[in-house]
């Protein structure tokens, strides 16, 4: 939270897409006035694309950066989910944080509304969603790299991103993310840490497929 001086112009939002430009007018004796001086168009920062991070649950500092960053870039919902390496079990107070952390990314970076971030989910309950486009981050040699990948596919109008936790992903996990549909692709030839994965992923998606 920042102070705001007398006559000072700032953006305000009611957290569901709706977002206007206002006058502070402070008062000694009755409470302070925010004038609504312009409304901005609805959803005007808002990515066209409807993308989804579904990511296995990390340690705690670690996947309140990813919430933070994702949602500055534009990411949709997060999904967190456990799977045989995942080694954090956040608890109903974390899950609070992680909403109070991307609302103030939000505010941040001037977004109209925050990320839907879901309770943990098992990695089966993930597969069952069936966006338009479905990602899989992999470090393995036979992924395609996303550039190559970018140029030849046509405009999705939802993309879920898959990034397993600190361990990675289990063979047989990532055998049943290729049958449900998922097309394993590679961020570079180095191996990344599972939330640089997610911010790298969701800023590389965003960037493709956003259209204003």
């Amino acid at each position: 939270m920042r102070r705001v001086s007398a006559g000072e112009v700032v953006e305000v939002l009611d957290g569901r897409g709706w977002s206007a430009l206002a006058s502070f007018e402070p008062s000694a004796n009755r409470p302070a006035l925010v004038r609504i001086t312009e409304t901005l168009p609805p959803m005007h920062r808002e990515s066209s694309v409807d993308l989804t991070l579904a990511i296995g649950v990390l340690k705690s500092d670690r996947f309140e950066w990813v919430v933070e960053k994702t949602t500055e870039l534009g990411v949709k919902t997060i999904r967190p989910f456990e799977s045989t390496h995942s080694v954090a079990r956040p608890s109903a107070a974390k899950q609070r944080r992680w909403q109070q952390i991307a609302l103030g990314a939000v505010k941040q970076c001037g977004r109209s509304v925050p990320p839907t971030i879901h309770s943990p989910s098992t990695f089966s309950e993930i597969l069952t969603d069936r966006p338009s486009l479905r990602l899989l981050c992999s470090e393995h040699g036979s992924a395609t790299p996303f550039s190559d990948f970018a140029r030849r596919i046509e405009q999705p109008k939802t993309v879920t991103i898959l990034v397993g936790p600190e361990g990675g992903l289990h063979e047989d996990e990532v055998r049943s993310a290729l049958d449900a549909g998922y097309q394993a692709i590679s961020l570079g030839e180095r191996i990344l840490r599972a939330e640089t994965a997610a911010i790298t992923a969701v800023a590389l998606c965003e960037e493709t497929f956003s259209r204003r």
